[in-house]
Protein backbone atom coordinates (compact mmCIF):
# COMPACT_ATOMS: atom_id res chain seq x y z
CA UNK A 1 0.00 0.00 0.00
CA UNK A 2 1.51 3.72 -0.93
CA UNK A 3 1.65 6.11 2.17
CA UNK A 4 4.49 8.01 1.69
CA UNK A 5 4.40 8.94 -2.59
CA UNK A 6 7.35 11.63 -1.36
CA UNK A 7 10.08 9.13 -1.13
CA UNK A 8 8.90 7.65 -4.64
CA UNK A 9 9.88 11.32 -5.98
CA UNK A 10 12.29 11.66 -8.63
CA UNK A 11 13.43 15.58 -8.92
CA UNK A 12 14.60 16.95 -12.43
CA UNK A 13 17.85 17.79 -10.18
CA UNK A 14 18.24 14.60 -8.72
CA UNK A 15 17.81 12.75 -11.87
CA UNK A 16 20.75 15.01 -13.09
CA UNK A 17 18.16 16.68 -16.05
CA UNK A 18 18.35 20.52 -16.73
CA UNK A 19 15.61 21.77 -18.77
CA UNK A 20 15.86 23.13 -22.63
CA UNK A 21 15.94 27.18 -22.87
CA UNK A 22 12.95 26.39 -25.00
CA UNK A 23 10.79 24.39 -22.41
CA UNK A 24 11.87 27.06 -19.90
CA UNK A 25 10.48 29.89 -22.11
CA UNK A 26 7.19 27.75 -22.51
CA UNK A 27 6.96 27.10 -18.84
CA UNK A 28 7.38 30.68 -18.10
CA UNK A 29 4.62 32.10 -20.38
CA UNK A 30 2.37 29.43 -18.75
CA UNK A 31 3.04 30.91 -15.52
CA UNK A 32 3.31 34.64 -16.36
CA UNK A 33 -0.81 34.95 -15.90
CA UNK A 34 -2.78 36.03 -12.83
CA UNK A 35 -4.14 32.31 -12.13
CA UNK A 36 -0.81 30.45 -10.68
CA UNK A 37 -1.20 26.33 -9.98
CA UNK A 38 -0.93 25.30 -6.14
CA UNK A 39 0.41 21.75 -5.51
CA UNK A 40 -2.02 21.66 -2.18
CA UNK A 41 -5.03 22.71 -4.12
CA UNK A 42 -4.63 22.27 -8.30
CA UNK A 43 -8.66 22.93 -8.15
CA UNK A 44 -9.37 26.13 -8.15
CA UNK A 45 -13.43 27.50 -7.89
CA UNK A 46 -15.78 24.79 -10.10
CA UNK A 47 -14.15 21.53 -11.55
CA UNK A 48 -15.44 22.09 -15.52
CA UNK A 49 -15.89 18.44 -17.67
CA UNK A 50 -16.19 17.54 -20.78
CA UNK A 51 -17.92 13.86 -21.45
CA UNK A 52 -18.17 12.69 -24.99
CA UNK A 53 -18.43 16.81 -25.83
CA UNK A 54 -20.64 17.87 -23.52
CA UNK A 55 -19.38 20.61 -21.16
CA UNK A 56 -20.15 20.30 -17.36
CA UNK A 57 -19.67 21.45 -13.79
CA UNK A 58 -19.67 18.85 -10.71
CA UNK A 59 -23.51 20.78 -9.71
CA UNK A 60 -24.53 21.09 -12.97
CA UNK A 61 -25.02 24.91 -12.74
CA UNK A 62 -24.41 26.73 -15.75
CA UNK A 63 -21.69 27.66 -17.75
CA UNK A 64 -21.01 30.62 -19.15
CA UNK A 65 -20.23 31.08 -22.94
CA UNK A 66 -17.30 32.44 -22.94
CA UNK A 67 -14.48 32.32 -20.24
CA UNK A 68 -10.76 33.85 -19.65
CA UNK A 69 -7.71 32.00 -19.61
CA UNK A 70 -6.57 32.99 -16.87
CA UNK A 71 -3.66 30.52 -16.33
CA UNK A 72 -2.21 27.04 -17.93
CA UNK A 73 -0.52 24.18 -16.19
CA UNK A 74 0.65 20.66 -16.85
CA UNK A 75 1.15 18.54 -12.96
CA UNK A 76 1.65 14.76 -11.74
CA UNK A 77 -0.99 13.47 -9.69
CA UNK A 78 -0.91 10.20 -7.55
CA UNK A 79 -3.96 8.76 -6.77
CA UNK A 80 -5.08 6.16 -4.28
CA UNK A 81 -8.71 4.75 -3.29
CA UNK A 82 -9.75 7.39 -5.57
CA UNK A 83 -8.05 10.53 -3.62
CA UNK A 84 -4.80 12.02 -4.89
CA UNK A 85 -1.72 11.48 -2.12
CA UNK A 86 0.62 13.77 -3.49
CA UNK A 87 1.20 16.18 -6.21
CA UNK A 88 3.69 17.84 -8.51
CA UNK A 89 3.51 21.03 -10.55
CA UNK A 90 6.05 21.63 -13.17
CA UNK A 91 7.69 24.84 -12.49
CA UNK A 92 10.09 27.50 -14.72
CA UNK A 93 13.28 25.81 -13.40
CA UNK A 94 12.17 22.74 -12.33
CA UNK A 95 10.79 19.82 -14.91
CA UNK A 96 8.56 17.37 -14.18
CA UNK A 97 10.26 13.96 -13.35
CA UNK A 98 9.45 11.28 -15.48
CA UNK A 99 6.20 9.15 -14.60
CA UNK A 100 7.46 6.33 -15.53
CA UNK A 101 10.41 6.37 -13.40
CA UNK A 102 7.96 7.29 -10.42
CA UNK A 103 5.89 4.43 -11.22
CA UNK A 104 8.53 1.87 -11.14
CA UNK A 105 9.07 2.92 -7.64
CA UNK A 106 5.42 1.50 -6.57
CA UNK A 107 4.51 -2.29 -6.87
CA UNK A 108 2.45 -2.93 -9.50
CA UNK A 109 0.34 -5.12 -6.81
CA UNK A 110 -0.36 -1.58 -5.55
CA UNK A 111 -2.05 -0.25 -8.32
CA UNK A 112 -5.58 0.14 -8.72
CA UNK A 113 -7.84 -0.97 -11.49
CA UNK A 114 -9.14 1.30 -14.29
CA UNK A 115 -11.82 1.72 -16.38
CA UNK A 116 -10.66 -1.22 -18.77
CA UNK A 117 -9.94 -3.10 -15.46
CA UNK A 118 -6.46 -3.28 -16.10
CA UNK A 119 -3.68 -2.00 -13.50
CA UNK A 120 -3.65 2.09 -13.58
CA UNK A 121 -0.14 3.32 -12.92
CA UNK A 122 -0.76 5.66 -9.39
CA UNK A 123 1.24 8.72 -10.70
CA UNK A 124 -0.67 10.21 -13.32
CA UNK A 125 0.63 13.57 -15.76
CA UNK A 126 -2.57 15.73 -15.76
CA UNK A 127 -3.23 19.05 -17.95
CA UNK A 128 -5.23 21.93 -17.07
CA UNK A 129 -6.27 25.30 -16.99
CA UNK A 130 -7.64 28.18 -14.81
CA UNK A 131 -10.96 30.22 -16.33
CA UNK A 132 -12.32 33.10 -15.26
CA UNK A 133 -16.13 34.28 -15.57
CA UNK A 134 -15.46 37.94 -17.07
CA UNK A 135 -18.38 38.99 -16.54
CA UNK A 136 -19.11 38.18 -12.93
CA UNK A 137 -16.00 36.78 -11.79
CA UNK A 138 -16.09 33.21 -11.21
CA UNK A 139 -13.82 30.95 -11.16
CA UNK A 140 -13.60 27.19 -13.20
CA UNK A 141 -10.72 24.53 -13.42
CA UNK A 142 -10.43 22.50 -15.97
CA UNK A 143 -8.41 19.45 -15.37
CA UNK A 144 -7.68 15.92 -16.98
CA UNK A 145 -5.28 12.81 -17.93
CA UNK A 146 -7.13 11.96 -21.19
CA UNK A 147 -5.14 12.36 -24.80
CA UNK A 148 -8.19 14.62 -25.67
CA UNK A 149 -7.43 16.55 -22.87
CA UNK A 150 -3.76 16.78 -23.92
CA UNK A 151 -4.32 17.80 -27.94
CA UNK A 152 -6.81 20.55 -26.32
CA UNK A 153 -4.39 22.24 -23.95
CA UNK A 154 -1.16 21.55 -26.09
CA UNK A 155 -3.49 23.21 -29.12
CA UNK A 156 -4.34 26.06 -26.55
CA UNK A 157 -0.69 26.77 -25.24
CA UNK A 158 0.56 27.12 -28.76
CA UNK A 159 -1.71 30.02 -29.82
CA UNK A 160 -1.24 31.50 -26.14
CA UNK A 161 2.27 31.42 -26.70
CA UNK A 162 2.96 33.28 -29.95
CA UNK A 163 0.35 35.64 -28.80
CA UNK A 164 2.82 36.60 -26.27
CA UNK A 165 5.53 37.11 -28.93
CA UNK A 166 3.35 40.07 -29.90
CA UNK A 167 1.84 40.89 -26.84
CA UNK A 168 2.79 39.22 -23.59
CA UNK A 169 -0.32 40.50 -21.52
CA UNK A 170 -2.55 39.26 -23.80
CA UNK A 171 -5.20 36.50 -22.64
CA UNK A 172 -7.53 34.73 -24.79
CA UNK A 173 -11.19 34.45 -24.23
CA UNK A 174 -12.24 31.30 -25.42
CA UNK A 175 -15.77 29.29 -25.77
CA UNK A 176 -16.05 25.85 -24.69
CA UNK A 177 -16.41 23.33 -27.12
CA UNK A 178 -15.95 19.91 -28.36
CA UNK A 179 -13.98 18.38 -31.71
CA UNK A 180 -14.39 15.29 -33.81
CA UNK A 181 -11.38 12.56 -32.06
CA UNK A 182 -10.10 9.32 -32.89
CA UNK A 183 -9.75 6.75 -29.70
CA UNK A 184 -9.35 3.35 -29.74
CA UNK A 185 -13.42 2.78 -29.09
CA UNK A 186 -13.73 4.45 -32.92
CA UNK A 187 -14.52 8.21 -32.85
CA UNK A 188 -15.56 10.35 -29.99
CA UNK A 189 -16.14 13.93 -29.18
CA UNK A 190 -13.69 15.60 -27.00
CA UNK A 191 -12.92 19.33 -25.65
CA UNK A 192 -11.95 22.64 -27.64
CA UNK A 193 -10.91 25.83 -26.68
CA UNK A 194 -12.48 28.32 -29.51
CA UNK A 195 -10.44 31.58 -29.35
CA UNK A 196 -13.26 34.15 -29.67
CA UNK A 197 -11.04 37.22 -28.94
CA UNK A 198 -7.87 38.36 -26.98
CA UNK A 199 -7.65 41.01 -23.90
CA UNK A 200 -4.79 43.05 -22.61
CA UNK A 201 -4.35 42.62 -19.04
CA UNK A 202 -2.81 45.09 -17.04
CA UNK A 203 -1.58 49.01 -18.12
CA UNK A 204 1.97 47.77 -19.82
CA UNK A 205 1.37 46.66 -23.47
CA UNK A 206 1.58 49.85 -26.15
CA UNK A 207 -1.90 48.72 -28.15
CA UNK A 208 -3.66 48.59 -24.34
CA UNK A 209 -7.13 47.60 -25.63
CA UNK A 210 -9.29 44.37 -27.07
CA UNK A 211 -8.08 42.51 -30.35
CA UNK A 212 -9.95 39.52 -32.30
CA UNK A 213 -8.49 36.22 -32.51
Amino acid sequence: MITDTKSFRVSGNAAGRTIPASRAMEIKMANAVSVTADEKRLIQGDLLKCVDGRWSTRDDEPIPETLLVAGMFKALQCWREQKILDCIVEKENEPLPNPQELNAKIPEKDWEKGLDGQPRPPWQLVWGCYLLDHTKAGKFTFLNSTVGARIAWEKLFDRVQTMKFFRPNAAPIVKLGSKPMKTKMGQKLGPDFSIERWVILGGDDPYAGACRA
